[in-house]
């Protein structure tokens, strides 16, 4: 057996000897005590230690052990590879507009000069595209992601394609799951009553930490914070949605997202949201450039 090379490790939290430890390929959260991070470490070190056989099934399970012989590289892209063919499920992500309201220190957006917009022509096609992706590979499930930019700054393609997409897959019996992602800055009441309207349920906001934290990172055009007007909208959200808290994390931050967790358990909202997700920080401009440059 061996350690996966997904397995991230968090020492010395929630409390002095209880650890926490991530798979960033399964997705699995534990928390383990101090005798089983250094039996993890010993495995990471080429040693293989003794575990009780329930702890070595939980861990192999959720996919922090593996076997000696997989390659979860090639494990990693016979999944992506699965999931854009899969004769069950059809993901798609829309993007709606590379416009957006905030200035966040990290964004490599900002390197794109592009102030495209999802014209009514270009919903059309994608309209057009989606049912054809369905005819062809008839999935039982449609996942669809609207994101960004900041995708609130253009709500018709959003309203458009849903409407459209919820008749047909309902027609077929196909369940459809509509989701966004978006900053939370413009997620005001008369604005979540339209995405309601659209069937979107899932929201993906973007929290960076506690508030100082936060502030620091994602500001408005402007230079002032935004944690407070998201954190009312999603105070003041209608019922019916449910909410993933997604933090872009580095250095930087890394302490301060443990300060959010607690917060938001404490806050009157906490039952909306589901689940928080996190993503590390790359720097590099050269990959905004060649995406750019693909795009073209």
């Amino acid at each position: 057996m061996k350690l996966s090379q997904f397995t991230l490790f968090i020492e010395g939290h929630p409390q002095v000897g209880r650890n926490l430890i991530y798979n960033t390929f399964s997705r699995s959260l534990i928390e383990i005590n101090d005798q089983c991070l250094h039996a993890l470490y010993s495995i990471r070190d080429g040693k293989q230690p003794s575990f009780p056989e329930t702890v070595l099934q939980k861990l192999s399970l959720q996919g922090f052990i593996v076997d000696d012989e997989r390659d979860e590289k090639e494990l990693y892209i016979e999944k992506y590879r699965s999931q854009c063919e899969s004769q069950e499920e059809l993901h798609a992500t829309i993007l709606t507009t590379f416009e957006c309201p905030m200035a966040c220190v990290y964004c490599y957006q900002k390197h794109i000069e592009d102030d495209m917009r999802m014209s009514e022509g270009m919903t059309k096609e994608v309209i057009i595209w989606l049912k054809r992706q369905i005819q062809e590979r008839r999935p039982k499930r449609c996942f669809i992601t609207f994101y960004g930019g900041e995708p609130l700054m253009n709500m018709k393609p959003i309203e458009r394609i849903s409407s459209e997409m919820r008749g047909y897959c309902g027609d077929r019996g196909i369940k459809l799951e509509l989701s966004i992602v978006t900053s939370g800055l413009l997620l005001i009441q008369e604005v979540a009553e339209r995405l309601r309207h659209a069937g979107i349920r899932h929201l993906q906001i973007t929290l960076d930490g506690d508030r100082d934290t936060h502030d620091r990172r994602r500001l408005r055009s402007d230079g002032s914070g935004t944690f407070d007007a998201i954190t009312d909208n999603i105070r003041n959200l209608m019922d019916g949605f449910y909410i993933t808290i997604s933090s872009n994390v580095d250095n930087t931050n890394k302490d301060a997202v443990y300060r959010l967790i607690d917060m938001v358990a404490s806050q009157s909202y906490a039952g909306k949201v589901r689940r928080f997700t996190f993503g590390p920080v790359t720097d590099d401009f050269q990959v905004a450039r060649r995406n750019h440059t693909h795009a073209q």
